[in-house]
């Protein structure tokens, strides 16, 4: 596992071994689905979530910064605004070398009802409000957030392209509704 540090004056790589990953127990019947290559009618996404138990503790003296997660009641309602962080491809970036990903980005995205089947009720967004941006391939894992400060209230699953909007609807976890899977196991 492989933190970035967020410090301005010197960014590096600190890394930590696994010692434990809990996935969503609900998460189970849908992968076996995939296995046996059976078709899936519903988004997956409301479940993927896993709890990863390093071998170390992090040192937050290096630049890691903890961010606080969701209540129960943190779950966002359509149209409002919220932030998502990640290190995916942005294909509308100016600067070449931020078309591939590998570079931390911010943006803001607007909460959507889910338009298409999903398993786990998962939250979904679009973009803006003032921007195209939205998540791309490579920021999966990355963090969905109330402000800039969090919490976190959603980990980012998948893309889905809906023909209705002529666009990409990207679906995150709700921590919200996985509180209680994610409080038992950390």
């Amino acid at each position: 596992i492989s933190f970035l540090s967020l410090s301005e004056f010197e960014q590096r790589t600190i890394n930590h071994q696994p010692s434990e990953i809990k996935v969503a127990p609900d998460y189970y019947p849908v992968c076996q689905l995939k296995r046996e290559n059976k078709r899936i009618t519903k988004s997956l996404s409301g479940y993927d979530m896993a709890i990863i138990t390093l071998t170390n503790s992090v040192n937050l003296e290096t630049g890691i910064k903890v961010v606080s997660l969701a209540t129960e009641s943190d779950i966002p309602i359509p149209e409002s605004i919220v932030y998502m962080v990640g290190y995916g491809q942005d294909v509308k970036d100016s600067d070449p070398a931020g078309r591939n990903g590998g570079i931390l980005k911010k943006g803001s995205a607007t909460v959507m009802a889910c338009k298409h089947k999903t398993y786990g009720n998962p939250i979904c967004v679009k973009p803006g409000p003032n921007s195209k941006q939205i998540a791309g391939p490579g920021d999966s894992g990355g963090p969905l957030l109330f402000s800039p400060q969090g919490p976190i209230i959603g980990v980012a699953s998948s893309g889905v392209v809906l023909s209705s909007l002529a666009d990409l609807c990207v679906e995150y976890s709700s921590v919200a509704r996985m509180l209680k899977f994610i409080l038992f196991n950390i």
